[in-house]
């Protein structure tokens, strides 16, 4: 199969095209995201594609999404992403794209004293912040 530096799909609007990731409009409520064979380094989108490299990072993403589902949530939705697209642009989406849930962004601190919260609230949800290093300077004991 042929390299696919860019999808081209008519039956859903374009929102972005990322450094190596197409991400179209499905409804109000979901995405589809396309991953490409396009190759970035060091924030230059290269000219040359390489095959096949989408599909694998597609799998490798669905691979950990999957693998660590128990753990913590994702936005993926189950969708089949062929099943979003015209029948003429399943080649395009096969293999190498996800549908996910379209998220709103929402302000997590409203103010400085937020920063001495333990926690995030998420829209009812409680996330642990990381704790902060104070003292850079202490001495981890030496295996005997």
């Amino acid at each position: 199969m042929a390299a696919v530096y860019q999808s081209n799909l008519h039956s859903l609007p374009l929102l972005s095209r990322g450094k190596v990731r197409d991400n179209y409009a499905v409804g109000d409520d979901r995405l589809l995201i396309v991953t490409t064979d396009r190759l970035s380094a060091f924030d230059v989108v290269m000219d040359e594609p390489i095959p096949d490299k989408g599909c694998v990072l597609n799998r490798m993403a669905l691979f950990w999404f999957e693998r660590l589902a128990d753990v913590v949530p994702n936005h993926l939705t189950g969708v089949d992403p062929e099943s979003v697209v015209a029948g003429d642009e399943r080649a395009q989406v096969r293999g190498r794209s996800m549908v996910v849930k379209r998220l709103k962004p929402c302000l997590l601190y409203t103010s400085d004293a937020a920063d001495d919260l333990p926690f995030v609230d998420l829209g009812g949800r409680r996330i642990l912040k990381k704790k902060k290093i104070t003292n850079t300077r202490q001495q981890l004991p030496l295996p005997h």
